[in-house]
């Protein structure tokens, strides 16, 4: 791969990212790297130098990328999921551009007439390198040491894992799965299990640490209950069934309802059918995830060797070998490439400031709108 970057023979790998939640998924990234014999450091100044940069921000986080070769991917994985989520946040001041797998590959394929949308070498189907533990030898004995931990006992579970949890969040989560064996309270480390719980008879409610690790948590449930979280899709990497509500609002002012971020494998149902949807898994819960796990692999590729797989496609860039994988090609006819250019060139002169008025004002939807139209 001739990338026209020089690098010493053995880069430092800088990882862009700022909280725990955002490290966790670039963590098996840096165990394969460092197992590789490279040198790697965490940096939250998203503008630092670097040789190698690997970021999982949002873009528009980013004032400059200063990295010799740049690789961008997601710290959240419904992000992309999101049907142009590569036109609000542009990826072509990077040279390396990760997706988990065919499901968001097909997403960016049709975000791709806008030349924003393009990393400068391509675009990878390279899986989910968050979840490539849970297929590791030493997985299962951590789930029963957490089974042990929390006295968890045998039956059917069902975990509640909201992104804007609530107490009455709580309470219908609750009034809705009387018929499960076990239920358990998964919440986001920036929250605090004894503010939601407030008021709540929870004396047969299992809370698990706010920092334990999302997809260990996951594997000892059945099923999960969430709002727009990305506990939704990565769901299906451990066979928990899940359950979008698709009424309870979300946000800081709890204003919003979910957006359209769901997987189709996600079952959706409103607060009014949750207690009957959640019942009626109960009852067949083996079926329910066997019909989950058959639309795994189009969502995720290279599963449980995904971290090992980024770091091929790097190495590659690296020293000028050929690419492990191919990347997905853009497609988009001459009138949606020419209306591509004229709207790249109109955010290129709009002012920083008046963007982030812009996004707050709903403008979005209505370029959107003008995109749809337009590239047809």
């Amino acid at each position: 791969m001739e990338s026209g970057i020089s690098f010493s023979s053995d880069p430092t790998i800088t990882f862009f990212s700022n909280g725990p939640v955002r490290k966790e998924a670039l963590d098996p990234i840096v165990a394969e790297a460092e197992r590789r014999g490279y040198d790697t450091v965490f940096e939250e100044d998203l503008s630092a130098e670097a040789e190698v940069g690997i970021y999982n921000e949002h873009t528009y986080r980013i004032q400059e990328v200063n990295a010799a070769l740049s690789v961008i991917g997601f710290h959240s994985i419904d992000c992309p999921y999101k049907g142009d989520h590569w036109i609000g946040e542009p990826w072509d001041q990077f040279d390396i551009g990760f997706v988990p797998g065919a499901a968001t590959g097909e997403k960016w394929v049709r975000n791709s007439w806008y030349p924003k949308a393009r990393p400068d070498i391509g675009l990878f189907e390279v899986g989910w390198p968050k979840s490539d533990d849970v297929f590791s030898d030493s997985f299962q004995q951590r789930l029963e040491a957490i089974r042990t931990e929390y006295r968890v006992p045998e039956g059917s579970s069902v975990m509640f894992t909201p992104s804007y949890p609530s107490t009455e969040k709580l309470r219908e989560f609750l009034s809705a799965t009387e018929k499960y064996d076990n239920r358990l309270v998964k919440l986001h480390p920036s929250h605090n299990n004894r503010e939601i719980a407030q008021g709540v008879k929870t004396d047969d409610v299992i809370f698990l640490d706010e920092n334990k690790k999302i997809m260990e948590c996951l594997s000892i449930a059945d099923v999960s209950v969430s709002d727009e979280s990305s506990v939704i899709q990565e769901s299906i990497l451990t066979g928990t069934i899940p359950v979008s509500v698709t009424d309870w609002m979300i946000g800081s002012n709890r204003d919003k309802k979910p957006s359209a971020r769901m997987p189709g494998f996600a079952i959706q149902t409103p607060r009014s059918n949750l207690g009957s949807t959640l019942s009626s898994l109960v009852d067949d819960l083996e079926a329910h995830r066997e019909q989950l796990l058959e639309q795994r692999d189009h969502h995720f590729a290279n599963v449980g060797s995904s971290a090992a797989v980024a770091m091929d496609v790097i190495e590659a860039v690296i020293h000028d070998d050929p690419l492990p994988v191919a990347p997905l090609e853009p497609e988009y006819s001459l009138p949606a490439h020419i209306y591509g250019i004229a709207r790249a060139n109109v955010v290129d002169h709009t002012p920083e400031a008046l963007k982030d008025v812009l996004r707050r004002s709903g403008t979005e939807r209505v370029l959107q709108y003008i995109d749809d139209r337009s590239i047809r």
